[in-house]
Parts: C-alpha cells; structure tokens; sequence
C-alpha cells in the first residue's frame, strides 16, 4: 500500500494499493501538477504503476490507471 499524509497535521489524504503479485514499493515519484504519483515495485522484472489522484475513488483509493514492465538494458 501506499499512503500520502498530509505534512501539517498528520491526516491520511489517500492511499493506493499495488496490484497483486507486486512487492514493496522501492520509488515514488509525482508529476508537476501532482495529479498523478508514479510507484516502482521491487518484482523481478521492474514494475512501475501509475496512479491518478484527481480521479473518482475506487473503494476510497486512487484508481491505478496502467502498469508496466521497463526495459533492464535501458535502466
């Protein structure tokens, strides 16, 4: 899972949840409009998921809107 609290008083603002067979989250990062946050997982083959944050809630959580692999000889 991945949790964003806010920074003044400590207050969940919201979480996502990565999909099944992903492990522990090993980077995050957000885009300029920070709308959207970008999570890397530490699975075998490089998974990055991408969540977005302005859009309609899924059960309370940022929907995540893809999901794929990246390319090892290109890291």
């Amino acid at each position: 899972m991945i949790f964003i609290w806010g920074s003044i008083n400590a207050n969940r603002l919201d979480f996502m949840t990565l999909p099944r067979g992903s492990r522990s989250v090993s980077a995050l990062a957000f885009d300029s409009t920070c709308t959207m946050i970008a999570a890397a997982d530490m699975t075998d083959d490089y998974k990055l998921h991408i969540f977005d944050l302005k859009a309609e809630k899924v059960k309370g959580k940022s929907p995540l809107i893809c999901t794929g692999k990246l390319d090892r000889k290109k890291i």
